[in-house]
């Protein structure tokens, strides 16, 4: 997809961002697509390449989030092409917007980057062989499912002083008023260790302790909430 294209975005439609000198990591992406089960429909968007990195994919994921909002698409399947697909993924992916259908939410998140301590749950439910999380937080783009108040407040994103601690396009996502995220425990993806990261330039190895304390930090709070549930 070129940026063109996302005047021509379709219900249903789901955008896999990459940038198109990374031939090695979209041939992975696809390779893995495939051996889930995939049908093989994600579109590849040419995303930006800018100084920092995480300004790039930050613009990037706005121009897919202005289009679609202003075309009324939503909701919209939004990964980047490090996401690792499980064997079953269209299967649950089935699952979870049919359960979604059926709640109110912004994000769905399958995969959370990282859990602030500060994070509040507010239910948990079982459903078709799945355990889903709702929460107030969202940190992580990997792979993100948009409601359309998530795709108005993400066209929104527009960075003042470039300080990645307090300014990328997911720490936005996060102070969205009111958000309602939903996310699965165990997490829908994974995350290629085996790429480059292309916002930081370092191996996706060192975010492999940080995903996985997320979601044992989230494991962990789940267990308290239900604890906590039955007094």
């Amino acid at each position: 997809l070129l940026f063109s294209a996302l005047n021509t975005l379709e219900p249903g439609a789901r955008i896999c961002l990459s940038l198109p000198e990374t031939t090695s990591r979209r041939a992975a992406f696809l390779r893995h697509i495939a051996a889930s089960g995939g049908q093989g429909d994600f579109a590849l968007f040419d995303g930006i390449r800018q100084i920092p990195g995480w300004l790039g994919a930050g613009w990037s994921h706005v121009l897919i989030a202005r289009a679609a909002h202003a075309r009324g698409v939503a909701p919209l399947l939004v990964c980047e092409d490090d996401m690792l697909p499980p064997a079953n993924f269209e299967c649950r992916l089935s699952r979870i917007t049919s359960y979604l259908d059926g709640t109110e939410w912004d994000i769905f998140s399958g995969l959370l980057s990282d859990i602030h301590p500060a994070a509040h749950i507010s239910r948990v439910e079982r459903r078709d062989g799945l355990t889903f999380v709702h929460l107030d937080y969202c940190m992580g783009m990997v792979c993100n499912l948009y409601g359309p108040r998530a795709l108005a407040h993400l066209a929104r994103w527009s960075p003042v002083h470039t300080h990645a601690e307090t300014e990328t396009v997911d720490v936005w996502l996060s102070q969205m008023p009111g958000l309602r995220v939903v996310t699965t425990l165990p997490f829908l993806v994974g995350h290629d260790i085996s790429a480059t990261s292309t916002v930081f330039g370092f191996s996706n190895r060192r975010y492999h302790s940080l995903i996985r304390s997320s979601e044992k930090r989230l494991a962990q709070m789940v267990a308290r909430f239900e604890r906590e549930g039955r007094r």
